[in-house]
C-alpha cells in the first residue's frame, strides 16, 4: 500500500482496505490448511517442490488470474463459482480496484462497468444475482471448516496409526 501512494496512487478508502485485509486472511488460513492436509502424505522435499509448482499454477488458473472468468467456457466458469480461489481473488480485486473502477466507468451506462466487473472476475454472479462480499466471505469460510475437519481428520488417523 505504501509503495502504491509513494508511486502517485491513491490511499485505499477503509471499505477498500478492510475488505483487502479479510481477504488476505481468509487466502492465507485457508491455503495454509490445505497445504498442511496436503504435506501430511508428502514424504520428500521434492514431492513438496513439485507440489507448489502444480498448486501455484492451478490456483492462478482457478482464481481467474491467468485467465478472466469471461474467457472461459460457461462450464467451466460456472464450476469454479463453487471453489474458493474465485472467491478470494475477487475480495482481493473487489478492495483494491473499485475507486480507480468508479472513475473509469463514471458516465457510462451502468451495465457496461457490471459487464465488464464480471467478465474480468472483480464481481461473480450465480443464481443470476451478484454475490456480495459477505456471501462471499462465507463461502471462503465453509471452505475454512471443511479443510480444517478434513486436516483434522487426517492428523488423526495418521497419529492413531502409529
Amino acid at each position: 500500500m505504501a509503495f502504491i501512494v509513494l508511486d502517485g496512487g491513491e490511499m485505499l478508502s477503509l471499505t477498500s482496505l478492510l475488505k483487502v485485509i479479510v481477504g488476505i486472511a481468509l487466502n492465507v488460513v485457508l491455503f495454509s490448511i490445505g497445504a498442511y492436509g496436503i504435506s501430511l502424505g508428502l514424504r520428500s522435499s521434492k514431492g513438496w517442490s513439485t507440489l507448489a509448482s502444480i498448486s501455484g499454477t492451478l490456483v492462478g488458473f482457478l482464481g481467474g488470474v491467468y485467465l478472466p472468468m469471461g474467457f472461459l467456457p460457461k462450464g467451466v466458469a460456472s464450476v469454479l463459482k463453487f471453489l474458493p480461489f474465485l472467491h478470494g481473488a475477487s475480495i482481493l480485486r473487489k478492495g483494491c480496484v473499485q475507486a480507480a473502477l468508479d472513475k473509469t466507468f463514471a458516465g457510462c451506462p451502468s451495465e457496461i462497468a457490471t459487464n465488464y466487473q464480471e467478465y474480468v472476475g472483480i464481481t461473480v454472479k450465480a443464481g443470476g444475482h451478484v454475490l456480495s462480499t459477505a456471501a462471499q466471505v462465507g463461502i471462503m469460510t465453509l471452505w475454512l471448516v471443511a479443510a480444517l475437519a478434513a486436516v483434522f481428520a487426517i492428523s488423526r488417523r495418521k497419529h492413531l496409526s502409529r
